[in-house]
């Protein structure tokens, strides 16, 4: 009988909605380069850290179809949908408060600052697949690699390459890498924001971008973790393999 980690449920509603907290309020008040994507890289980083040992720190469904379909037995299909149903009520109610706080929020919008980009739809799936791809196999290589088992770095890794897709990839994709932090704000905008039609529309309009490009981008990251890991079982010899060696930690039933 598969049970229910409610504790993980809980650290995953206190990490997302820490996270969609951060974005939101950076983003209301129009904070300067690089601030924004510094509180977003470091939100991310503390809470992967405080929460990770509980329920591996994912705060993100890209990530957590990633762990599925690792295999291993990290986390059960049945929780896995309810980290994803947590995650996004989370991000609803981050959003909430950040429309509470500053009357309003943000919606991610590929290309914002050319109108008049050719094909941008596609540009911006293509860019959140690929830096989600990135940012998973971050996630996977050193949150859940039996080779790099009790390593301290992984939560700077996954806040550091957070960082650098938002640096890179703000003003093209609008470098979400998250299902989760799309669909909150853009759920809120279109019930409080702006009443028009046009309006409404354009709050959800691209919220299949920020879906299809991260979901494809962790499952990708998932195939390449296990056939990279096939590849070295098949071609390399115990003795030819890298061992990093940390010193143990007990995190008990969570990620390590």
């Amino acid at each position: 009988m598969v049970q229910i980690d409610f504790a993980g449920l809980v650290t995953e509603f206190i990490g997302t909605f820490a996270l969609v907290l951060s974005i939101g309020s950076t983003q209301s008040i129009s904070v300067p380069v690089p601030g924004p994507q510094l509180a977003i890289g470091l939100t991310l980083m503390v809470m992967i850290y405080s929460g990770g040992y509980i329920s591996g720190g994912h705060y993100n469904p890209a990530v957590t179809l990633g762990v599925l379909l690792r295999g291993g037995k990290k986390i059960s299909p049945i929780n896995s949908v309810c980290y994803l149903v947590v995650q996004i009520i989370a991000s609803l109610c981050a959003a909430w408060v950040v429309f509470g706080l500053f009357d309003t929020t943000f919606t991610p919008t590929p290309y914002a600052s050319k109108t008049d980009e050719k094909h941008k739809e596609l540009k911006a799936v293509l860019i959140e697949a690929l830096w989600t791809f990135v940012l998973v196999s971050a996630v996977l290589h050193t949150g859940y690699s039996e080779e790099q088992q009790g390593n301290y770095f992984f939560g700077m890794t996954i806040g550091f390459t957070v960082l650098v897709g938002a640096l890179s990839f703000g003003n093209s994709s609008g470098a979400v890498f998250n299902p989760a932090v799309a669909t909150g704000p853009g759920i809120v905008l279109s019930i409080h924001g702006n009443r028009t039609q046009d309006q409404l529309t354009s709050n959800v309009k691209y919220m299949w971008i920020y879906w299809v490009g991260p979901l494809v981008g962790g499952a990708l990251a998932a195939g390449v973790y296990r056939l990279l890991h096939l590849l070295k079982k098949m071609f390399l010899n115990e003795d030819d393999t890298v061992q990093v060696q940390f010193n143990p930690v007990d995190t008990g039933s969570g990620l390590f």
